[in-house]
């Protein structure tokens, strides 16, 4: 590929796509180092068969759609039931509760979700609004080799699909590739480390 620019530009050839929707992606990590399912939620009123069929995304990934793409009403019930859903596939169901932390965004305390929470033996921490970037586990750690992945995926999309650049329908690929590097059982474990919520002093 040859890029053509201006005289005295100091950065050319990036191509971005000129789509600026986004795609939420709901990661959860346990102490333990495990990463569940991901939860990936499209803006729109369905799921659209273009977006998902032959793509490969991360493993077991569920797919939602909301009004903007961003973890709300209704999806944030569903990820809860999921959420204990998978504690129950991988036999961590035992009768004492399971601590989900979560950032401080409204959709997370309404009182669907906390009288669902109390019936599956789920604790809700909200973690302190605005404080996500020093006490969220993924914040502190796993997401920014998730983060890096990404660019270097989007990156080097274009020379690899003849010039074109990423559409709506790419996003599950492009997340796939980018997942299989992230999110180790030791990232995920120095991520609860490095936020001070596990272990707990005692």
């Amino acid at each position: 590929m040859k890029v053509i620019a201006e005289s005295g530009q100091k950065v050319v050839g990036a191509m971005r796509s000129n789509s600026r929707e986004n795609v939420t992606v709901v990661v959860t990590i346990s102490t333990a180092g495990a990463t569940l399912a991901p939860w990936i939620i499209y803006k729109g009123q369905r799921l659209q068969a273009d977006w998902v069929e032959g793509r490969n995304g991360p493993p077991n990934a569920r797919l939602a759609v909301t009004d903007s793409s961003f973890m709300q009403g209704i999806a944030f019930v569903n990820y809860v039931r999921d959420f204990h859903r998978q504690l129950l596939d991988r036999d961590l169901i035992n009768g004492t509760p399971h601590v989900l932390a979560l950032d401080g965004h409204a959709s997370h305390v309404t009182y669907e979700v906390v009288k669902l929470a109390r019936e599956l033996n789920i604790v809700l921490y909200q973690i302190p609004s605005h404080s996500s970037h020093v006490v969220q586990p993924l914040d502190v750690g796993s997401f920014g080799s998730f983060k890096r992945e990404i660019t270097k995926v989007l990156s080097a999309f274009p020379a690899r699909n003849g010039g074109r650049v990423p559409a709506k329908s790419d996003m599950l690929g492009i997340l796939g590739d980018a997942w299989l590097r992230s999110f180790s059982e030791e990232q995920n474990i120095s991520s609860f480390v490095g936020a001070g919520l596990w272990p707990v002093d005692g």
